[in-house]
C-alpha cells in the first residue's frame, strides 16, 4: 500500500501522521510485486471478497476512526470528530467539535440522518473555553504541559461503566503545533501548519457525551523533555512527533483495556518521517483507565509505565524491539531472529551519489546504483536482479531496479507478508553495518481494527496493510498470523469495525464483518473467502468447548447455569441445544453466533422488551419466545437491519488477575496477570450479539448486565444433559 497524505474537502491542510496515509521519507513503503523475472510466491491465504454499501451520510465521517458503542439504557451511539486546523480558535465553527450521534443501530443511524437520529455536539478541540483541553496545563486533576494553549483533542473508544453509566473515553491530544518554527507565529499559524506533537489521554462523561471532563495523560512517549519537544530532547536533525494513530479495545475475556497506537521518528522541522513502529499498552478495566494504570509492552514483558515508558516494537514475525537515540538520528531494531541469532538493524542514509552495498547471509557483497537504478555483484559484473532467502529474518529478500532508475527491496516473509522499500539518494534503508544484511520492516497491524471473531474464537486485526490477522493472545503481540487479504479499496484512513449481524457491537465480529473509513465514508461488508489446498494460513471455524473440553455438537442437549445457577426461563426446562447462526454471507458456514432452542419448548432464549434499545439495555429480562428476525442486508436502504435479540456468543473468560505491573513486579504477579491466552479456554460468559452484554440472575431473574471479569454469576458451565 502506497502512502500519500490525505487532503480533506473541507480542509486545506490537514496532518494527521497517525494516518497510514504518511508520505514517508525513510520507508517509503508499497506493495510492490516481483518482476516478472522472479516468480512470486504463492500467497499461503484467501484474498476476501467484499460488498460496498452505502457510504456513511455525511456528517457521520471525521479526521479521525470513528467509535461505536451501546450504553447501559441500551441506546446505540456513533462517536466521530472533525476538525478544520485553518480556524483553530473559532468557537463558530461547527466542525472542531466531537459529534455523538444516537439511534437504533448504524443503519439507522446512516440512513437516518436528519430526521430521526438525535445528536449531541461536545465542544472538545482547540483549546476554547469550555472544551476539553482547555488550559490542560491548569487542570486541577492531573495537568500536563500545553505550551502554546493548543491542544486538539478527539475522543475515540468508549468504554461504559456498567455500575455508574459514566462513559470513559481514550483522547487523542494533539497539542505543541509547529514546535520547530522560527519568528514566534501566532497560535493561529502554528495550528494551521498542521505539524503537532501528540499523546493519549482520558476523559469522562456524566451526560452522555454533551461535556466531558478531563482525567490526566495514561500513555506518553519516552523521548521527550518535561512532557514536550524541545531542543533539550532533540538535538540533532530528527524528532519523535509522540504517539499516536490510537485505537482502543476493550478485552472481556483478559479483563484489560488494549490501546494500540504507533510512535513516529521525523525529519525536523516537518513531517518527513524517519522511523515508525507500532506499539501497545494495556490496563486493567477495572481501574477505569486512570492514569497510572497502564503498561506498555516492550522485550517481550508488559512492566514499563503507561507514561514515559519505552514503547516496544509489535506486530513482527520476529522478537525484535525498536529503539531511538535522539542526539545520534539513529533508530535501530534489535532482538532474535527467526532463527535464533542476534540481529541488530540501524538507518543508513544512502550518499547523494545513489549507491550503497549490500550483502546476502552468505558474504556475497553487490553494489546498487539508485540514481542509475543498476546492480552489480563484486566483480562488477552487472546483474538484473539479487534474490535470496535471509533465515535470520525468515524471509526471501528480492532487490531490483524500477522502472524510474531507483531501487526496490521487497521481502516477503515465510507467513506470506510482503513489504517493499523503495530507495533513492538521499533516503534511508535498515541494515547491518557489519554484515550489510538488509531489512524492511513489518507493519502487520498497523493501525487496526481488533476485535474479538466468535466465528474462529480468536481476536482478529484489520490492518492498514490490507491483511488481516488473528491471534489467541494480545499478551503476546508478535504472535499474530495472517489469514487473509482485504479486497483492494476497502482499507481505507481512519478505519473502524462493527458487527455485521448487529449493527451495534464494535467490540466483536463474526465470519462476515463489517468495516468503516470515516475519512472517506467507505462501508464494506467483507466476506470470508475458503482456502484453497495450498493455503495453509486462514481462519479456523470453532465450536465453543464444554466443561470436559469437548467442542459441542449443535445435535446434542445441554445443561447450563451460569454461576451456580441452572439457566431455566419460565416454563423451561435446563436442558438446551446450542444452534450456530449461519453467516450473513454463506449460509454453508456458521457465523460464530448461536440460538439456546429450550428442549422442552423448542422456543429459544431472547430478551422479552419491546424495541431496540429496550432490548439491549441493563436490567431486560430474558425470556423465550419463536425465533425472531435474521439480519437483512436490504434494510435501511442497504445500510442494514440486525437480527433479534436471541443470537448470543460465549465470550471466552481466562483465568488471569489483571494487574498494573513494575519492573519490581514478582515473576509470580507477572505470571498471574498475564494468563491471557484464549486457546483452549472452557469458561464462558453468555453475551447478547446486540447489546454486548451478559446474562446473570438478579433478583431471581435471568438479565442482562455489563461484563465484569470477576463476577463469578456471569461464568457460563456447559455440561452434556443426561
Amino acid at each position: 500500500m502506497s502512502h500519500t497524505v490525505h487532503r480533506s474537502t473541507r480542509s486545506l491542510t490537514k496532518h494527521r501522521v497517525g494516518l497510514a496515509s504518511l508520505t514517508l521519507g525513510l520507508l517509503v513503503l508499497s506493495f510492490v510485486a516481483p518482476s516478472s523475472a522472479s516468480a512470486a510466491p504463492t500467497q499461503p491465504f484467501p484474498d476476501y471478497g467484499s460488498t460496498t454499501n452505502p457510504a456513511l451520510k455525511s456528517g457521520l465521517n471525521g479526521d479521525i476512526a470513528g467509535s461505536a458503542f451501546v450504553d447501559n439504557d441500551g441506546e446505540f451511539h456513533w462517536i466521530s470528530s472533525y476538525s478544520l486546523y485553518t480556524k483553530p480558535t473559532d468557537p463558530s465553527t461547527t466542525d472542531s467539535v466531537t459529534k455523538t450521534y444516537t439511534n437504533s443501530d448504524l443503519g439507522t443511524v446512516s440512513s437516518g440522518l436528519g430526521t430521526t437520529t438525535t445528536l449531541n455536539t461536545a465542544n472538545t478541540h482547540m483549546n476554547e473555553p469550555g472544551s476539553l483541553c482547555y488550559k490542560v496545563d491548569q487542570k486541577p486533576v492531573n495537568p500536563a504541559p500545553s505550551l502554546y494553549q493548543d491542544d486538539h483533542c478527539d475522543v475515540i473508544g468508549i468504554w461504559v461503566d456498567p455500575a455508574t453509566g459514566t462513559w470513559y473515553g481514550a483522547v487523542n491530544d494533539e497539542f505543541q503545533f509547529n514546535p520547530w518554527a522560527t519568528g514566534n507565529p501566532t497560535p493561529n499559524e502554528r495550528v494551521g501548519s498542521g505539524i503537532h506533537y501528540n499523546r493519549i489521554l482520558m476523559a469522562s462523561s456524566s451526560d452522555k457525551g454533551k461535556t466531558w471532563d478531563y482525567q490526566g495523560a495514561i500513555v506518553t512517549s519516552p523521548y521527550q523533555h518535561n512532557g514536550v519537544a524541545d531542543s533539550t530532547a532533540f538535538p540533532a536533525n530528527t524528532w519523535s512527533y509522540g504517539i499516536a494513530g490510537v485505537r482502543l479495545f476493550i478485552d472481556h475475556a483478559s479483563g484489560y483495556f488494549y490501546l494500540l497506537y504507533n510512535e513516529q521518528i521525523m525529519t525536523k522541522p516537518g513531517y518527513t518521517a524517519f522511523g515508525k513502529w507500532f506499539s501497545m499498552a494495556r490496563a486493567p478495566i477495572s481501574g477505569k483507565m486512570a492514569p497510572g494504570t497502564w503498561n506498555k509492552y516492550s522485550k517481550g514483558k508488559w512492566t514499563e509505565p503507561g507514561l514515559g515508558g519505552q514503547d516496544g516494537m509489535i506486530g513482527s514475525s520476529l522478537d525484535l524491539d525498536a529503539s531511538y537515540n535522539a542526539a545520534q538520528d539513529l533508530v535501530s531494531y534489535q532482538g532474535s531472529g527467526a532463527d535464533g541469532s542476534a540481529l541488530y538493524f540501524s538507518n543508513y542514509k544512502v550518499p547523494s551519489t545513489g549507491i550503497f552495498e549490500f550483502a546476502t547471509p552468505q558474504g556475497t557483497k553487490y553494489q546498487a546504483n539508485s540514481v542509475a537504478g543498476t546492480l552489480t555483484d563484486a566483480s562488477g559484473q552487472a546483474v538484473s536482479q539479487v534474490e535470496f532467502n535471509d533465515p535470520a529474518i525468515g524471509a526471501t529478500v528480492l532487490v531490483q531496479p524500477t522502472a524510474d532508475k531507483k531501487i526496490n527491496i521487497t521481502v516477503t516473509n515465510n507467513s506470506g507478508d510482503s513489504r517493499s522499500q523503495l530507495v533513492s539518494a538521499g533516503k534511508s534503508i535498515y541494515q547491518n553495518a557489519a554484515s550489510k544484511r538488509l531489512y524492511v520492516q513489518e507493519f502487520r497491524i498497523e493501525e487496526s481494527i481488533i476485535s474479538y471473531n466468535a466465528y474462529s474464537q480468536r481476536y482478529r486485526a484489520v490492518s492498514y496493510n490490507g491483511y488481516v490477522y488473528e491471534t489467541a493472545d494480545l499478551g503476546k503481540p508478535n504472535s499474530w498470523v495472517p489469514v487473509g487479504k482485504q479486497p483492494a479499496g476497502t482499507t481505507n484512513a481512519y478505519l473502524s469495525g462493527i458487527d455485521n449481524g448487529s449493527l451495534s457491537n464494535q467490540n466483536v465480529s463474526g465470519r462476515t464483518y463489517r468495516t468503516l473509513s470515516a475519512l472517506t465514508r467507505t462501508v464494506s461488508t467483507i466476506s470470508q473467502t475458503p482456502h484453497s489446498a495450498s493455503q495453509p494460513s486462514y481462519s479456523v471455524g470453532r465450536l465453543p468447548l464444554d466443561s470436559t473440553g469437548n467442542a459441542i455438537n449443535p445435535a446434542s442437549s445441554y445443561q447450563l447455569s451460569l454461576g451456580s445457577n441452572q439457566l431455566v426461563i419460565g416454563t423451561g426446562s435446563n436442558k438446551w441445544k446450542i444452534v450456530p447462526v449461519k453467516d450473513e454471507s454463506n449460509a454453508a458456514y456458521n457465523s460464530g453466533f448461536y440460538r439456546l432452542q429450550n428442549v422442552s419448548t423448542g422456543q429459544y432464549l431472547q430478551i422479552g422488551a419491546s424495541g431496540a434499545a429496550a432490548a439491549r439495555a441493563q436490567g431486560a429480562q430474558a425470556s423465550l419466545g419463536a425465533a425472531l428476525a435474521e439480519f437483512s442486508a436490504a434494510g435501511n436502504g442497504g445500510n442494514g437491519t440486525p437480527g433479534g435479540s436471541d443470537q448470543w456468543y460465549l465470550q471466552p473468560v481466562t483465568a488471569n488477575t489483571p494487574s498494573t505491573l513494575t519492573a519490581s513486579s514478582s515473576p509470580s504477579t507477572q505470571a498471574a496477570a498475564s494468563v491471557t491466552g484464549i486457546s483452549g479456554v472452557k469458561q464462558y460468559r453468555l453475551v447478547n450479539r446486540n447489546s454486548g452484554m451478559s446474562l446473570q440472575l438478579q433478583g431471581g431473574k435471568f438479565v442482562l448486565a455489563g461484563q465484569n471479569f470477576g463476577n463469578a454469576g456471569q461464568i457460563l458451565a456447559i455440561s452434556l444433559a443426561p
